[in-house]
């Protein structure tokens, strides 16, 4: 049972990593702070991990960043009940991301 929650907050950060990656990558090309597609406000970093809307213009997140989150979760609780033969959970995570 503990292993199940280890392995579902794993792949909610695995989850917040590829969301983080493909919002900041494509527009700045280097590891900068997160910005709101709809007025270009920068978030904070807890208004980024666990708001569900803009602070500024009040628009929610695109349905990708739910359905990134969740299959990642998924993928990671999978991964971490059937392992790829011969690798573990945690040499499995790095093929993930």
């Amino acid at each position: 049972m503990v292993n199940l929650i280890i392995y579902a907050f794993v792949g909610g950060l695995i989850g917040v990593l590829i969301n983080y990656l493909s919002d900041v990558l494509p527009l700045t090309r280097r590891f900068s702070q997160p910005v709101c597609p709809h007025c270009a406000k920068p978030f904070s970093l807890k208004g980024y991990l666990i708001s569900f809307k803009c602070p500024n213009c009040s628009q929610k997140p695109r349905n990708r960043n739910f359905v990134v989150l969740v299959a990642s979760i998924i993928a990671a609780v999978m991964v971490g009940i059937y392992p790829l033969i011969g690798l573990n959970f945690w040499l499995t995570i790095p093929v993930m991301i």
